[in-house]
């Protein structure tokens, strides 16, 4: 099991103030004072919120929102206010800290979602972004396909009369069909998000030819956005 002593907090480069890291890491108290960090957005169970006495941090203010590393999960719906919260610190001048259980899927997300509203960037360059100091940041394959088509509706799944995007609204649909199909066709979907985050993984370590991998990742994603592909 992993352990407070050997966890770390990572910095996002190319946005000062802003940091990923796991729930241990989270809790430390000389790691959040040496970066400054007053403001932490937990992206996960109650339990893992972490817990300080009053005055331990003078200023802190936290979020918790509650949501599972699931591949079903609505993270459209938390995309907008959580990187509302992080820009609203970071221009008080708080140091931010995003984090989940182990700081790779949830919190992942939603650092990418933030570096690519704020950069003006696709999903592959604010992947990269928040890789650069945390390798292991790896959206589970329902999180990637919600940031992409997020991103590409303009970081915002609203239309300007308060009505829910087009393409949020099918996406919607979609998971409702996948519910009406009962538990088995759910965890057959769960089960093909751990398949491919666990091929991820390998790719991570790297082998060669990286470049060549990412295009044609690339090019895949493109095809599936296109054709209306749902990831179960």
């Amino acid at each position: 099991m992993q352990s407070l002593s050997s966890s770390s907090i990572a910095p996002i480069p190319s946005v000062p103030g802003l940091y990923i890291s796991d729930r241990f890491a989270a809790r430390s108290l000389p790691l959040l004072k040496s970066l400054n960090i007053t403001a932490i957005l937990s992206l996960t169970s109650a339990a893992e919120v972490p817990r300080f006495q009053p005055d331990a941090i003078e200023g802190l203010v936290q979020k918790h929102v509650d949501v599972d590393d699931d591949p079903t999960e609505d993270l459209f719906g938390i995309l907008e206010d959580c990187c509302d919260w992080i820009a609203l610190g970071l221009d008080a001048g708080k140091g931010v800290l995003v984090h989940c259980t182990q700081g790779i899927s949830r919190s992942g997300s939603v650092v990418v979602a933030f570096v690519a509203r704020k950069l003006k960037v696709d999903y592959l360059t604010a992947l990269k972004t928040a890789r650069k100091h945390r390798p292991q940041i790896n959206p589970n394959l329902g999180f990637e396909w919600q940031l992409r088509i997020w991103i590409e509706m303009g970081c915002s799944v609203s239309e300007e009369n308060g009505r829910d995007k087009k393409t949020y609204s099918e996406w919607k649909r979609a998971r409702d069909e996948l519910f009406g199909k009962g538990e088995e066709a759910v965890l057959r979907a769960r089960k093909t998000a751990v398949g491919v985050a666990v091929a991820r993984k390998g790719r991570l370590k790297g082998d060669g030819g990286e470049e060549e991998k990412e295009e044609g990742v690339e090019v895949v994603w493109r095809e599936r956005l296109r054709s209306g592909w749902v990831p179960w």
